[in-house]
């Protein structure tokens, strides 16, 4: 690989493509925004990506990540494969008064 293809930055930043993305995913949500009303939560997300769509500013970083939360439920809503968090710890691995729990 040439010396001059390595990456001098020490901190790659990518604002523009995230801003972009995040426009292309609320253009996609509100196109289907009928899709997204049939989540649950629905009407509030639509009601959100239509306030976010009118800004003109950039989105900041949790706005960029609360679009793709929007974005996720109207892919499910959409009958697609799509992500959901669940940040509930597996509880049967956990050891309990020097026992494991089952």
């Amino acid at each position: 690989m040439a010396l001059d293809r390595i990456n001098t930055t020490k901190y790659l930043n990518d604002k523009q493509q995230a801003q972009r993305s995040a426009r292309e995913q609320l253009k996609f949500i509100l196109a289907n925004s009928e899709k997204l009303l049939r989540a649950k939560n629905g009407k509030k997300y639509l009601t959100v990506a239509v306030s976010f769509a009118q800004c003109k500013d950039e989105l900041t970083s949790k706005q960029c990540s609360y679009v793709d939360v929007i974005y996720e439920a109207t892919m499910g809503a959409a009958g697609y494969d799509s992500f959901k968090a669940t940040y509930k710890p597996n509880t049967k691995t956990f050891l309990r008064y020097g026992k494991q729990s089952k």
